[in-house]
């Protein structure tokens, strides 16, 4: 068998077709992989650089930032440039106070030259200027000496020095000059912050693990303060990178024969540029990794693929193979030349004539569905005869916008199957010239509805119902009996039609059967002396759309009473429940959204089949009744979304006075204060005092940040009497008092 199976060549066509909806996938996947996803991994190692480089930048930037906060307050300190030079008792104060106000680790020494006298004070030490150019030289494109240098500072500046430790050493310090005042047209003197070089290469150095990768940062103007290894040769790059336009975050550069990935940040609080060099093979080895190890799995997954599904096609061919067998034993007479798939194709025709015979049987049940559609009709499911004639167009409906009569036959013996009545009227149908007629079947065994459409309604009606019977009488052997109903201009009349025809047959057992019963005949037997009871349908309409539902029940369990009490025949109850229920239907349409709520009015044959006035009462009180209480709860929701918005625009104008009060809100919403507060919680989780609080809370804080006035002021402006008590509720929210989160609020300014 597998020898068979092997010899045929379907078998590896469907192995090809197979392998290739395996392999395109792959070949997918791959170029996926390569353009996309490798791609996002790529960018996330650039992002993940760009971060630390960015916290680096940002732990030096709070460096020099706190290097302003103490120059700062070494204003408060007039010591410090008012010493003589010769006192060398307030030297020593002023390097014990120099020694108080370093609060920075990133700080080596402090000193202070002051333009009115000769020394430098440190916190380490003083110099005479002699002193301090023979221990510190400044870096040699600096013209002049360093004294000569800081004299001529007028904002603050970052340069490198070196000086001479005991050894005779040179030690690399940089130093960030700046003049006292801050922002003075006439200093006074400046501050030097002395900082250790081995520092900065700390920090740089933390940016790579490799020594091939490099970190440096440079001033606004693109010079290289400083850097983890030498790089004079890549400057120009680098002022070139940090001065074009756009400053861009990563830029490759070929140095030394090495491609390296660039990452640059601009600090926002002094313009220094941060930049780090990292070689591109060592940024791209772990998403080249990534890559082979991807392309591996995918070739491992197209072999193990190709051998599973091979294996699975020895296993499966075997129906397809027995199934081409059995086509070729069954076909292999008629045609020798049409074998193998060929057979199957001659299946598969035979397959779609057998659709084409079902499709055939599905069309016969089309009568079934106008039988739906036309019991619809009778049961009030249909008002608009534009949507029902486009529904019915398929099945060969159309109703003509004339008047429109129901009638109701029932065979002189109810046993018999009304199949054979139904069609003897429909032969009638085919022949009335007059009118036109269809037929419907209904649930009562024995009976038959017609719907008799005719422009003219007056002339010879009765002529052609007896036409009707007497042919009926001849074709079935015995008369039927004919109840006839009047002629409606409307589809959602109609019901009304078909339940006279009903009643009219209810009195065959009076007038006799085997004849047509006119509703118009018996009419005045229908009516009583009193007349018919009548409903204020335009006060119920007012009721239903102001929301007075419980005068709308009042008045509708009224009417029902005098239905009761009033209405001569069930048919007679039986229409004004219809219509009760109709109207109510109708008019609870226009209120917004009471499509959504699932209620079930009845319908005129539901209503024809209750038997008695009082369960008609009943059943119509109570759909009426739930239909009124699912709109009062809708109704009753959106009122108190609307009494929640009105407490919250109230308490926007008045949570701030001081005379603020619950009872005062619940008079003007006109409430109680028991149900304002109830409401209140259930609606936003807070008490409304709790909410005050709030408010008060984040005024008086905005206050405070943006505002110079006095705390007791604020305390009147947000609804506060007393100052203490608005002080420690105030510490209870933010941890502090108001005059440390105004100071707080200034420093953040400031920084």
């Amino acid at each position: 068998m597998m020898r068979k199976r092997l010899q045929n060549p379907l078998f590896y066509r469907f192995l090809l077709s197979y392998l290739l909806v395996l392999g395109l996938p792959i070949v997918i996947m791959g170029l996926t992989l390569y353009t996309l996803t490798l791609g996002l991994l790529k960018e996330h190692a650039y992002d993940a650089n760009w971060r630390m480089l960015s916290q680096i930048s940002e732990k030096v930037d709070t460096e020099f930032r706190e290097i302003m906060q103490i120059s700062a307050k070494l204003m408060y300190y007039r010591e410090l440039f008012e010493a003589p030079a010769n006192e060398t008792v307030h030297n020593l104060q002023n390097q014990n106070l120099l020694n108080y106000v370093i609060s920075s680790e990133f700080i080596d020494e402090l000193a202070i030259y002051s333009y009115n006298n000769r020394t430098i004070i440190s916190n380490q030490s003083s110099y005479s200027q002699d002193v301090f150019k023979r221990q510190f030289a400044i870096q040699a494109e600096k013209s002049g000496d360093i004294i000569g240098h800081m004299q001529s500072i007028s904002k603050p500046e970052f340069s490198l020095v070196h000086k001479i430790n005991p050894s005779g050493e040179k030690d690399r310090y940089y130093v960030y000059y700046v003049p006292l005042p801050i922002n003075s047209n006439e200093p006074k003197g400046i501050a030097l912050f002395f900082i250790d070089e081995m520092k900065f290469t700390k920090l740089l150095g933390s940016l790579t693990e490799n020594k091939a990768g490099n970190a440096l940062i440079a001033d606004q103007a693109g010079h290289i303060l400083t850097s983890l290894y030498p790089i004079e040769q890549a400057e120009a790059f680098v002022r070139e990178q940090i001065t074009s336009s756009g400053h861009p975050v990563k830029k490759p550069l070929q140095y030394k024969d090495v491609k390296y990935q660039t990452f640059h940040v601009t600090s926002s609080s002094n313009g220094y540029h941060y930049m780090m060099m990292t070689p591109h093979d060592e940024l791209m080895e772990a998403v080249y990794h990534l890559r082979n190890r991807g392309f591996m799995a995918l070739a491992l997954i197209l072999i193990a693929g190709s051998i599973i599904i091979f294996l699975l096609m020895h296993m499966n061919f075997n129906p397809l193979q027995e199934l081409i067998e059995f086509v070729e034993s069954k076909w292999g007479s008629r045609s020798a030349q049409t074998r193998g798939i060929g057979q199957i194709r001659k299946a598969l025709q035979l397959a779609e004539q057998l659709e084409l015979d079902m499709k055939e049987k599905m069309e016969r049940s089309v009568p079934a569905l106008r039988q739906q559609m036309l019991g619809d009709l009778l049961r009030g499911l249909h008002d608009d005869l534009d949507a029902f004639n486009e529904q019915g167009k398929s099945l060969g409906l159309r109703l003509q916008p004339v008047p429109t009569q129901v009638a109701v036959i029932e065979l002189p013996d109810a046993d018999n199957d009304s199949s054979e009545l139904m069609d003897k009227l429909e032969e009638a149908a085919g022949h009335e010239s007059t009118g036109r007629m269809y037929v419907i079947s209904l649930i009562e065994q024995g009976r038959v509805a017609i719907l008799y459409q005719k422009s003219d309604c007056t002339e010879t009606m009765n002529l052609i119902w007896s036409d009707l019977h007497s042919t009926l009488a001849q074709e079935l052997g015995s008369p039927p009996t004919i109840g006839v109903g009047t002629f409606q201009n409307t589809l959602h009349e109609l019901p009304i039609s078909f339940l006279q025809a009903n009643s009219s047959l209810n009195y065959a057992s009076v007038m006799g059967r085997g004849i047509v019963i006119s509703f118009e005949g018996i009419q005045q037997l229908e009516l009583n002396s009193n007349g018919q009871p009548e409903l204020d349908f335009d006060a119920l309409k007012q009721y239903l759309l102001t929301g007075k539902f419980m005068e709308a029940r009042e008045l509708i369990a009224e009417f029902i009473q005098k239905i009761m009490k009033e209405s001569g025949t069930l048919f007679q109850a039986t229409s004004l429940c219809f219509e009760i229920t109709n109207f109510v239907w109708r008019v609870l349409q226009d209120v917004p959204g009471f499509q959504q709520q699932r209620i079930v009015f009845p319908d005129m044959i539901t209503l024809s089949r209750i038997h008695t006035i009082k369960e008609l009462g009943e059943r119509v009180y109570t759909v009426c009744d739930e239909a009124f209480k699912q709109v009062e709860r809708m109704i009753s929701n959106d009122l108190e979304d609307e009494f929640i918005s009105s407490v919250m625009r109230y308490l926007q104008r008045h949570a701030l006075v001081q005379d603020f009060a619950i009872q005062n809100m619940a008079d003007e919403l006109s409430c109680s204060v028991s149900h304002l507060r109830r409401i209140f919680k259930e609606q936003t989780g807070q008490t409304i005092y709790d909410y005050v609080n709030e408010l008060r809370m984040n005024q008086a804080k905005a206050l405070l940040a943006e505002t110079d006035h006095p705390v007791q002021e604020i305390v009147q402006k947000v609804g506060y009497s007393d100052v203490s008590s608005f002080i420690r509720k105030f510490k209870q929210v933010t941890m502090m008092t108001p005059g440390e989160y105004r100071k707080a609020g200034v420093l953040r300014r400031k920084s």
